[in-house]
């Protein structure tokens, strides 16, 4: 039999601009995070912050029984006051004795000797010194402020309970700077580039809109999702909170 015709299409082409755009959800991080606890050991007497209060950089989030300290400081003051009393002593005793060698009326070899005793004097009063201002550096650290302004993520101690020096106490989340992290395929991963742009919305607050560039792509693909992480810094444009989702469009 003859052979069926082959059927052939034919269409118009026309030349022109278009784009390659692909929508992935990611999750929005806080750009710092910070555990916060006590420098020295004691119990805890007042919180002032729970857990979503936002707090302001150098506010005191909490105290420390501050009795023990505050004793402390009084000990080492005393001591470093008796100590500039006799080095006071001591120097004139040296001033008085310099004239009286001088007029021979005592004797250099106990001039010395006071000179020695003078300079052991002040060597003990620069460890006394030493110590009081320790002592008021572990008064001051009694209460716990935060170092930059965030949200009080989490709350580990109670009042009453006993804190040991370095024990977490508060989880700080920084939001207004936001780092947004973005999976994509594999398949994708040498068509990525550092510095494009980024267009990011949040279900917290879809008006917003924001275009960022890349900043980062891990170099390691995911062992459980198989996916090229794509991170982008933001400053916080209202609304958006850390460990919620974001869609980005590349």
């Amino acid at each position: 039999p003859a052979p069926q015709p082959r059927v052939v299409l034919a269409f118009p082409v026309h030349i022109g601009s278009g784009s390659n755009q692909a929508d992935y959800s990611g999750e929005v991080r806080p750009r710092h995070e910070a555990a916060l606890g006590f420098r020295v050991a004691g119990k805890l007497v007042e919180r002032r912050v729970e857990v979503g209060d936002r707090v302001a950089a150098g506010q005191v989030l909490a105290r420390l029984d501050e009795q023990d300290y505050r004793l402390a400081v009084e000990r080492a003051g005393a001591d470093a006051r008796r100590l500039e009393a006799l080095s006071d002593q001591q120097q004139r005793q040296v001033e008085r004795y310099q004239q009286l060698v001088k007029e021979n009326f005592f004797s250099a070899n106990a001039l010395d000797e006071i000179v020695t005793q003078l300079a052991g004097t002040r060597e003990q009063l620069a460890a006394a010194r030493t110590q009081l201002e320790q002592a008021r550096k572990n008064l001051d650290r009694t209460a716990v402020k935060a170092p930059a302004a965030g949200v009080i993520a989490q709350r580990l101690v109670s009042p009453g309970d006993y804190v040991g020096a370095g024990n977490p106490l508060f989880q700080l989340s920084t939001d207004q700077t936001l780092r947004v992290v973005l999976p994509f395929p594999e398949s994708l991963g040498n068509r990525l580039e550092v510095g494009q742009t980024l267009r990011l919305y949040a279900p917290m607050a879809p008006e917003e809109r924001v275009e960022v560039p890349i900043t980062e792509i891990r170099p390691v693909i995911g062992a459980q999702n198989r996916a090229i992480e794509v991170l982008a810094e933001i400053r916080n444009p209202g609304g958006w909170r850390a460990g919620g989702s974001v869609t980005g469009e590349v």
